[in-house]
């Protein structure tokens, strides 16, 4: 199943609410986020991660099924994301995967103050097809939008932005 959201990270441009969702991430994921020395920078990466977190909890049978079991409702719906993140690795490319978890596939992506998430599933035991998502503030300087399809689009992308320039 493929499932997208995305998450107005807005509210998190603050230090303090910064600090308080980086401190939920596993190590490796708090320190790409902090890499960043610009506030909304990580405030974006960190709603992206927040956003990850939410879709595997919400779409992904076997951490549904332990969530029921480990969480009673009369608890909240706030989670520690340390459980269902510490899977996340980052290949040789930069792009993110669920290590052990074939049969979850995502892509995040942010721009300005939003973040994306595309998530794909397939029953346990099988792999799901890679996916990717892509969110970009509206530009209308057509050099930068040629300049960024030239580093990302198909060809035929890139010859259908041509004939809308």
């Amino acid at each position: 199943m493929l499932y997208y959201e995305t998450f107005d990270v807005a509210p998190l441009m603050n230090f303090n609410q910064i600090a308080t969702s980086v401190a939920l991430l596993p190590t490796e994921l708090a320190r790409r986020v902090m890499r960043s020395a610009d506030p909304e920078e990580r405030a974006r990466r960190a709603g992206a991660y927040m956003l990850l977190e939410r879709m595997i909890r919400r779409h992904t049978e076997d951490f549904r099924t332990t969530v029921e079991e480990l969480v009673k409702p009369e608890y909240g719906a706030f989670f520690d994301s340390r459980n269902a993140l510490e899977a996340v690795r980052y290949d040789s490319y930069g792009k993110p995967y669920m290590e052990g978890r074939e049969h979850v596939t995502f892509s995040l992506s942010h721009s300005h103050k939003m973040a994306a998430c595309v998530l794909n599933t397939a029953p346990v035991g099988q792999t799901a097809a890679p996916v990717g998502i892509d969110l970009q503030r509206e530009v209308s300087d057509t050099e930068c939008a040629v300049r960024v399809s030239s580093r990302y689009f198909s060809e035929g992308e890139k010859h259908m932005l041509a004939e809308c320039a």
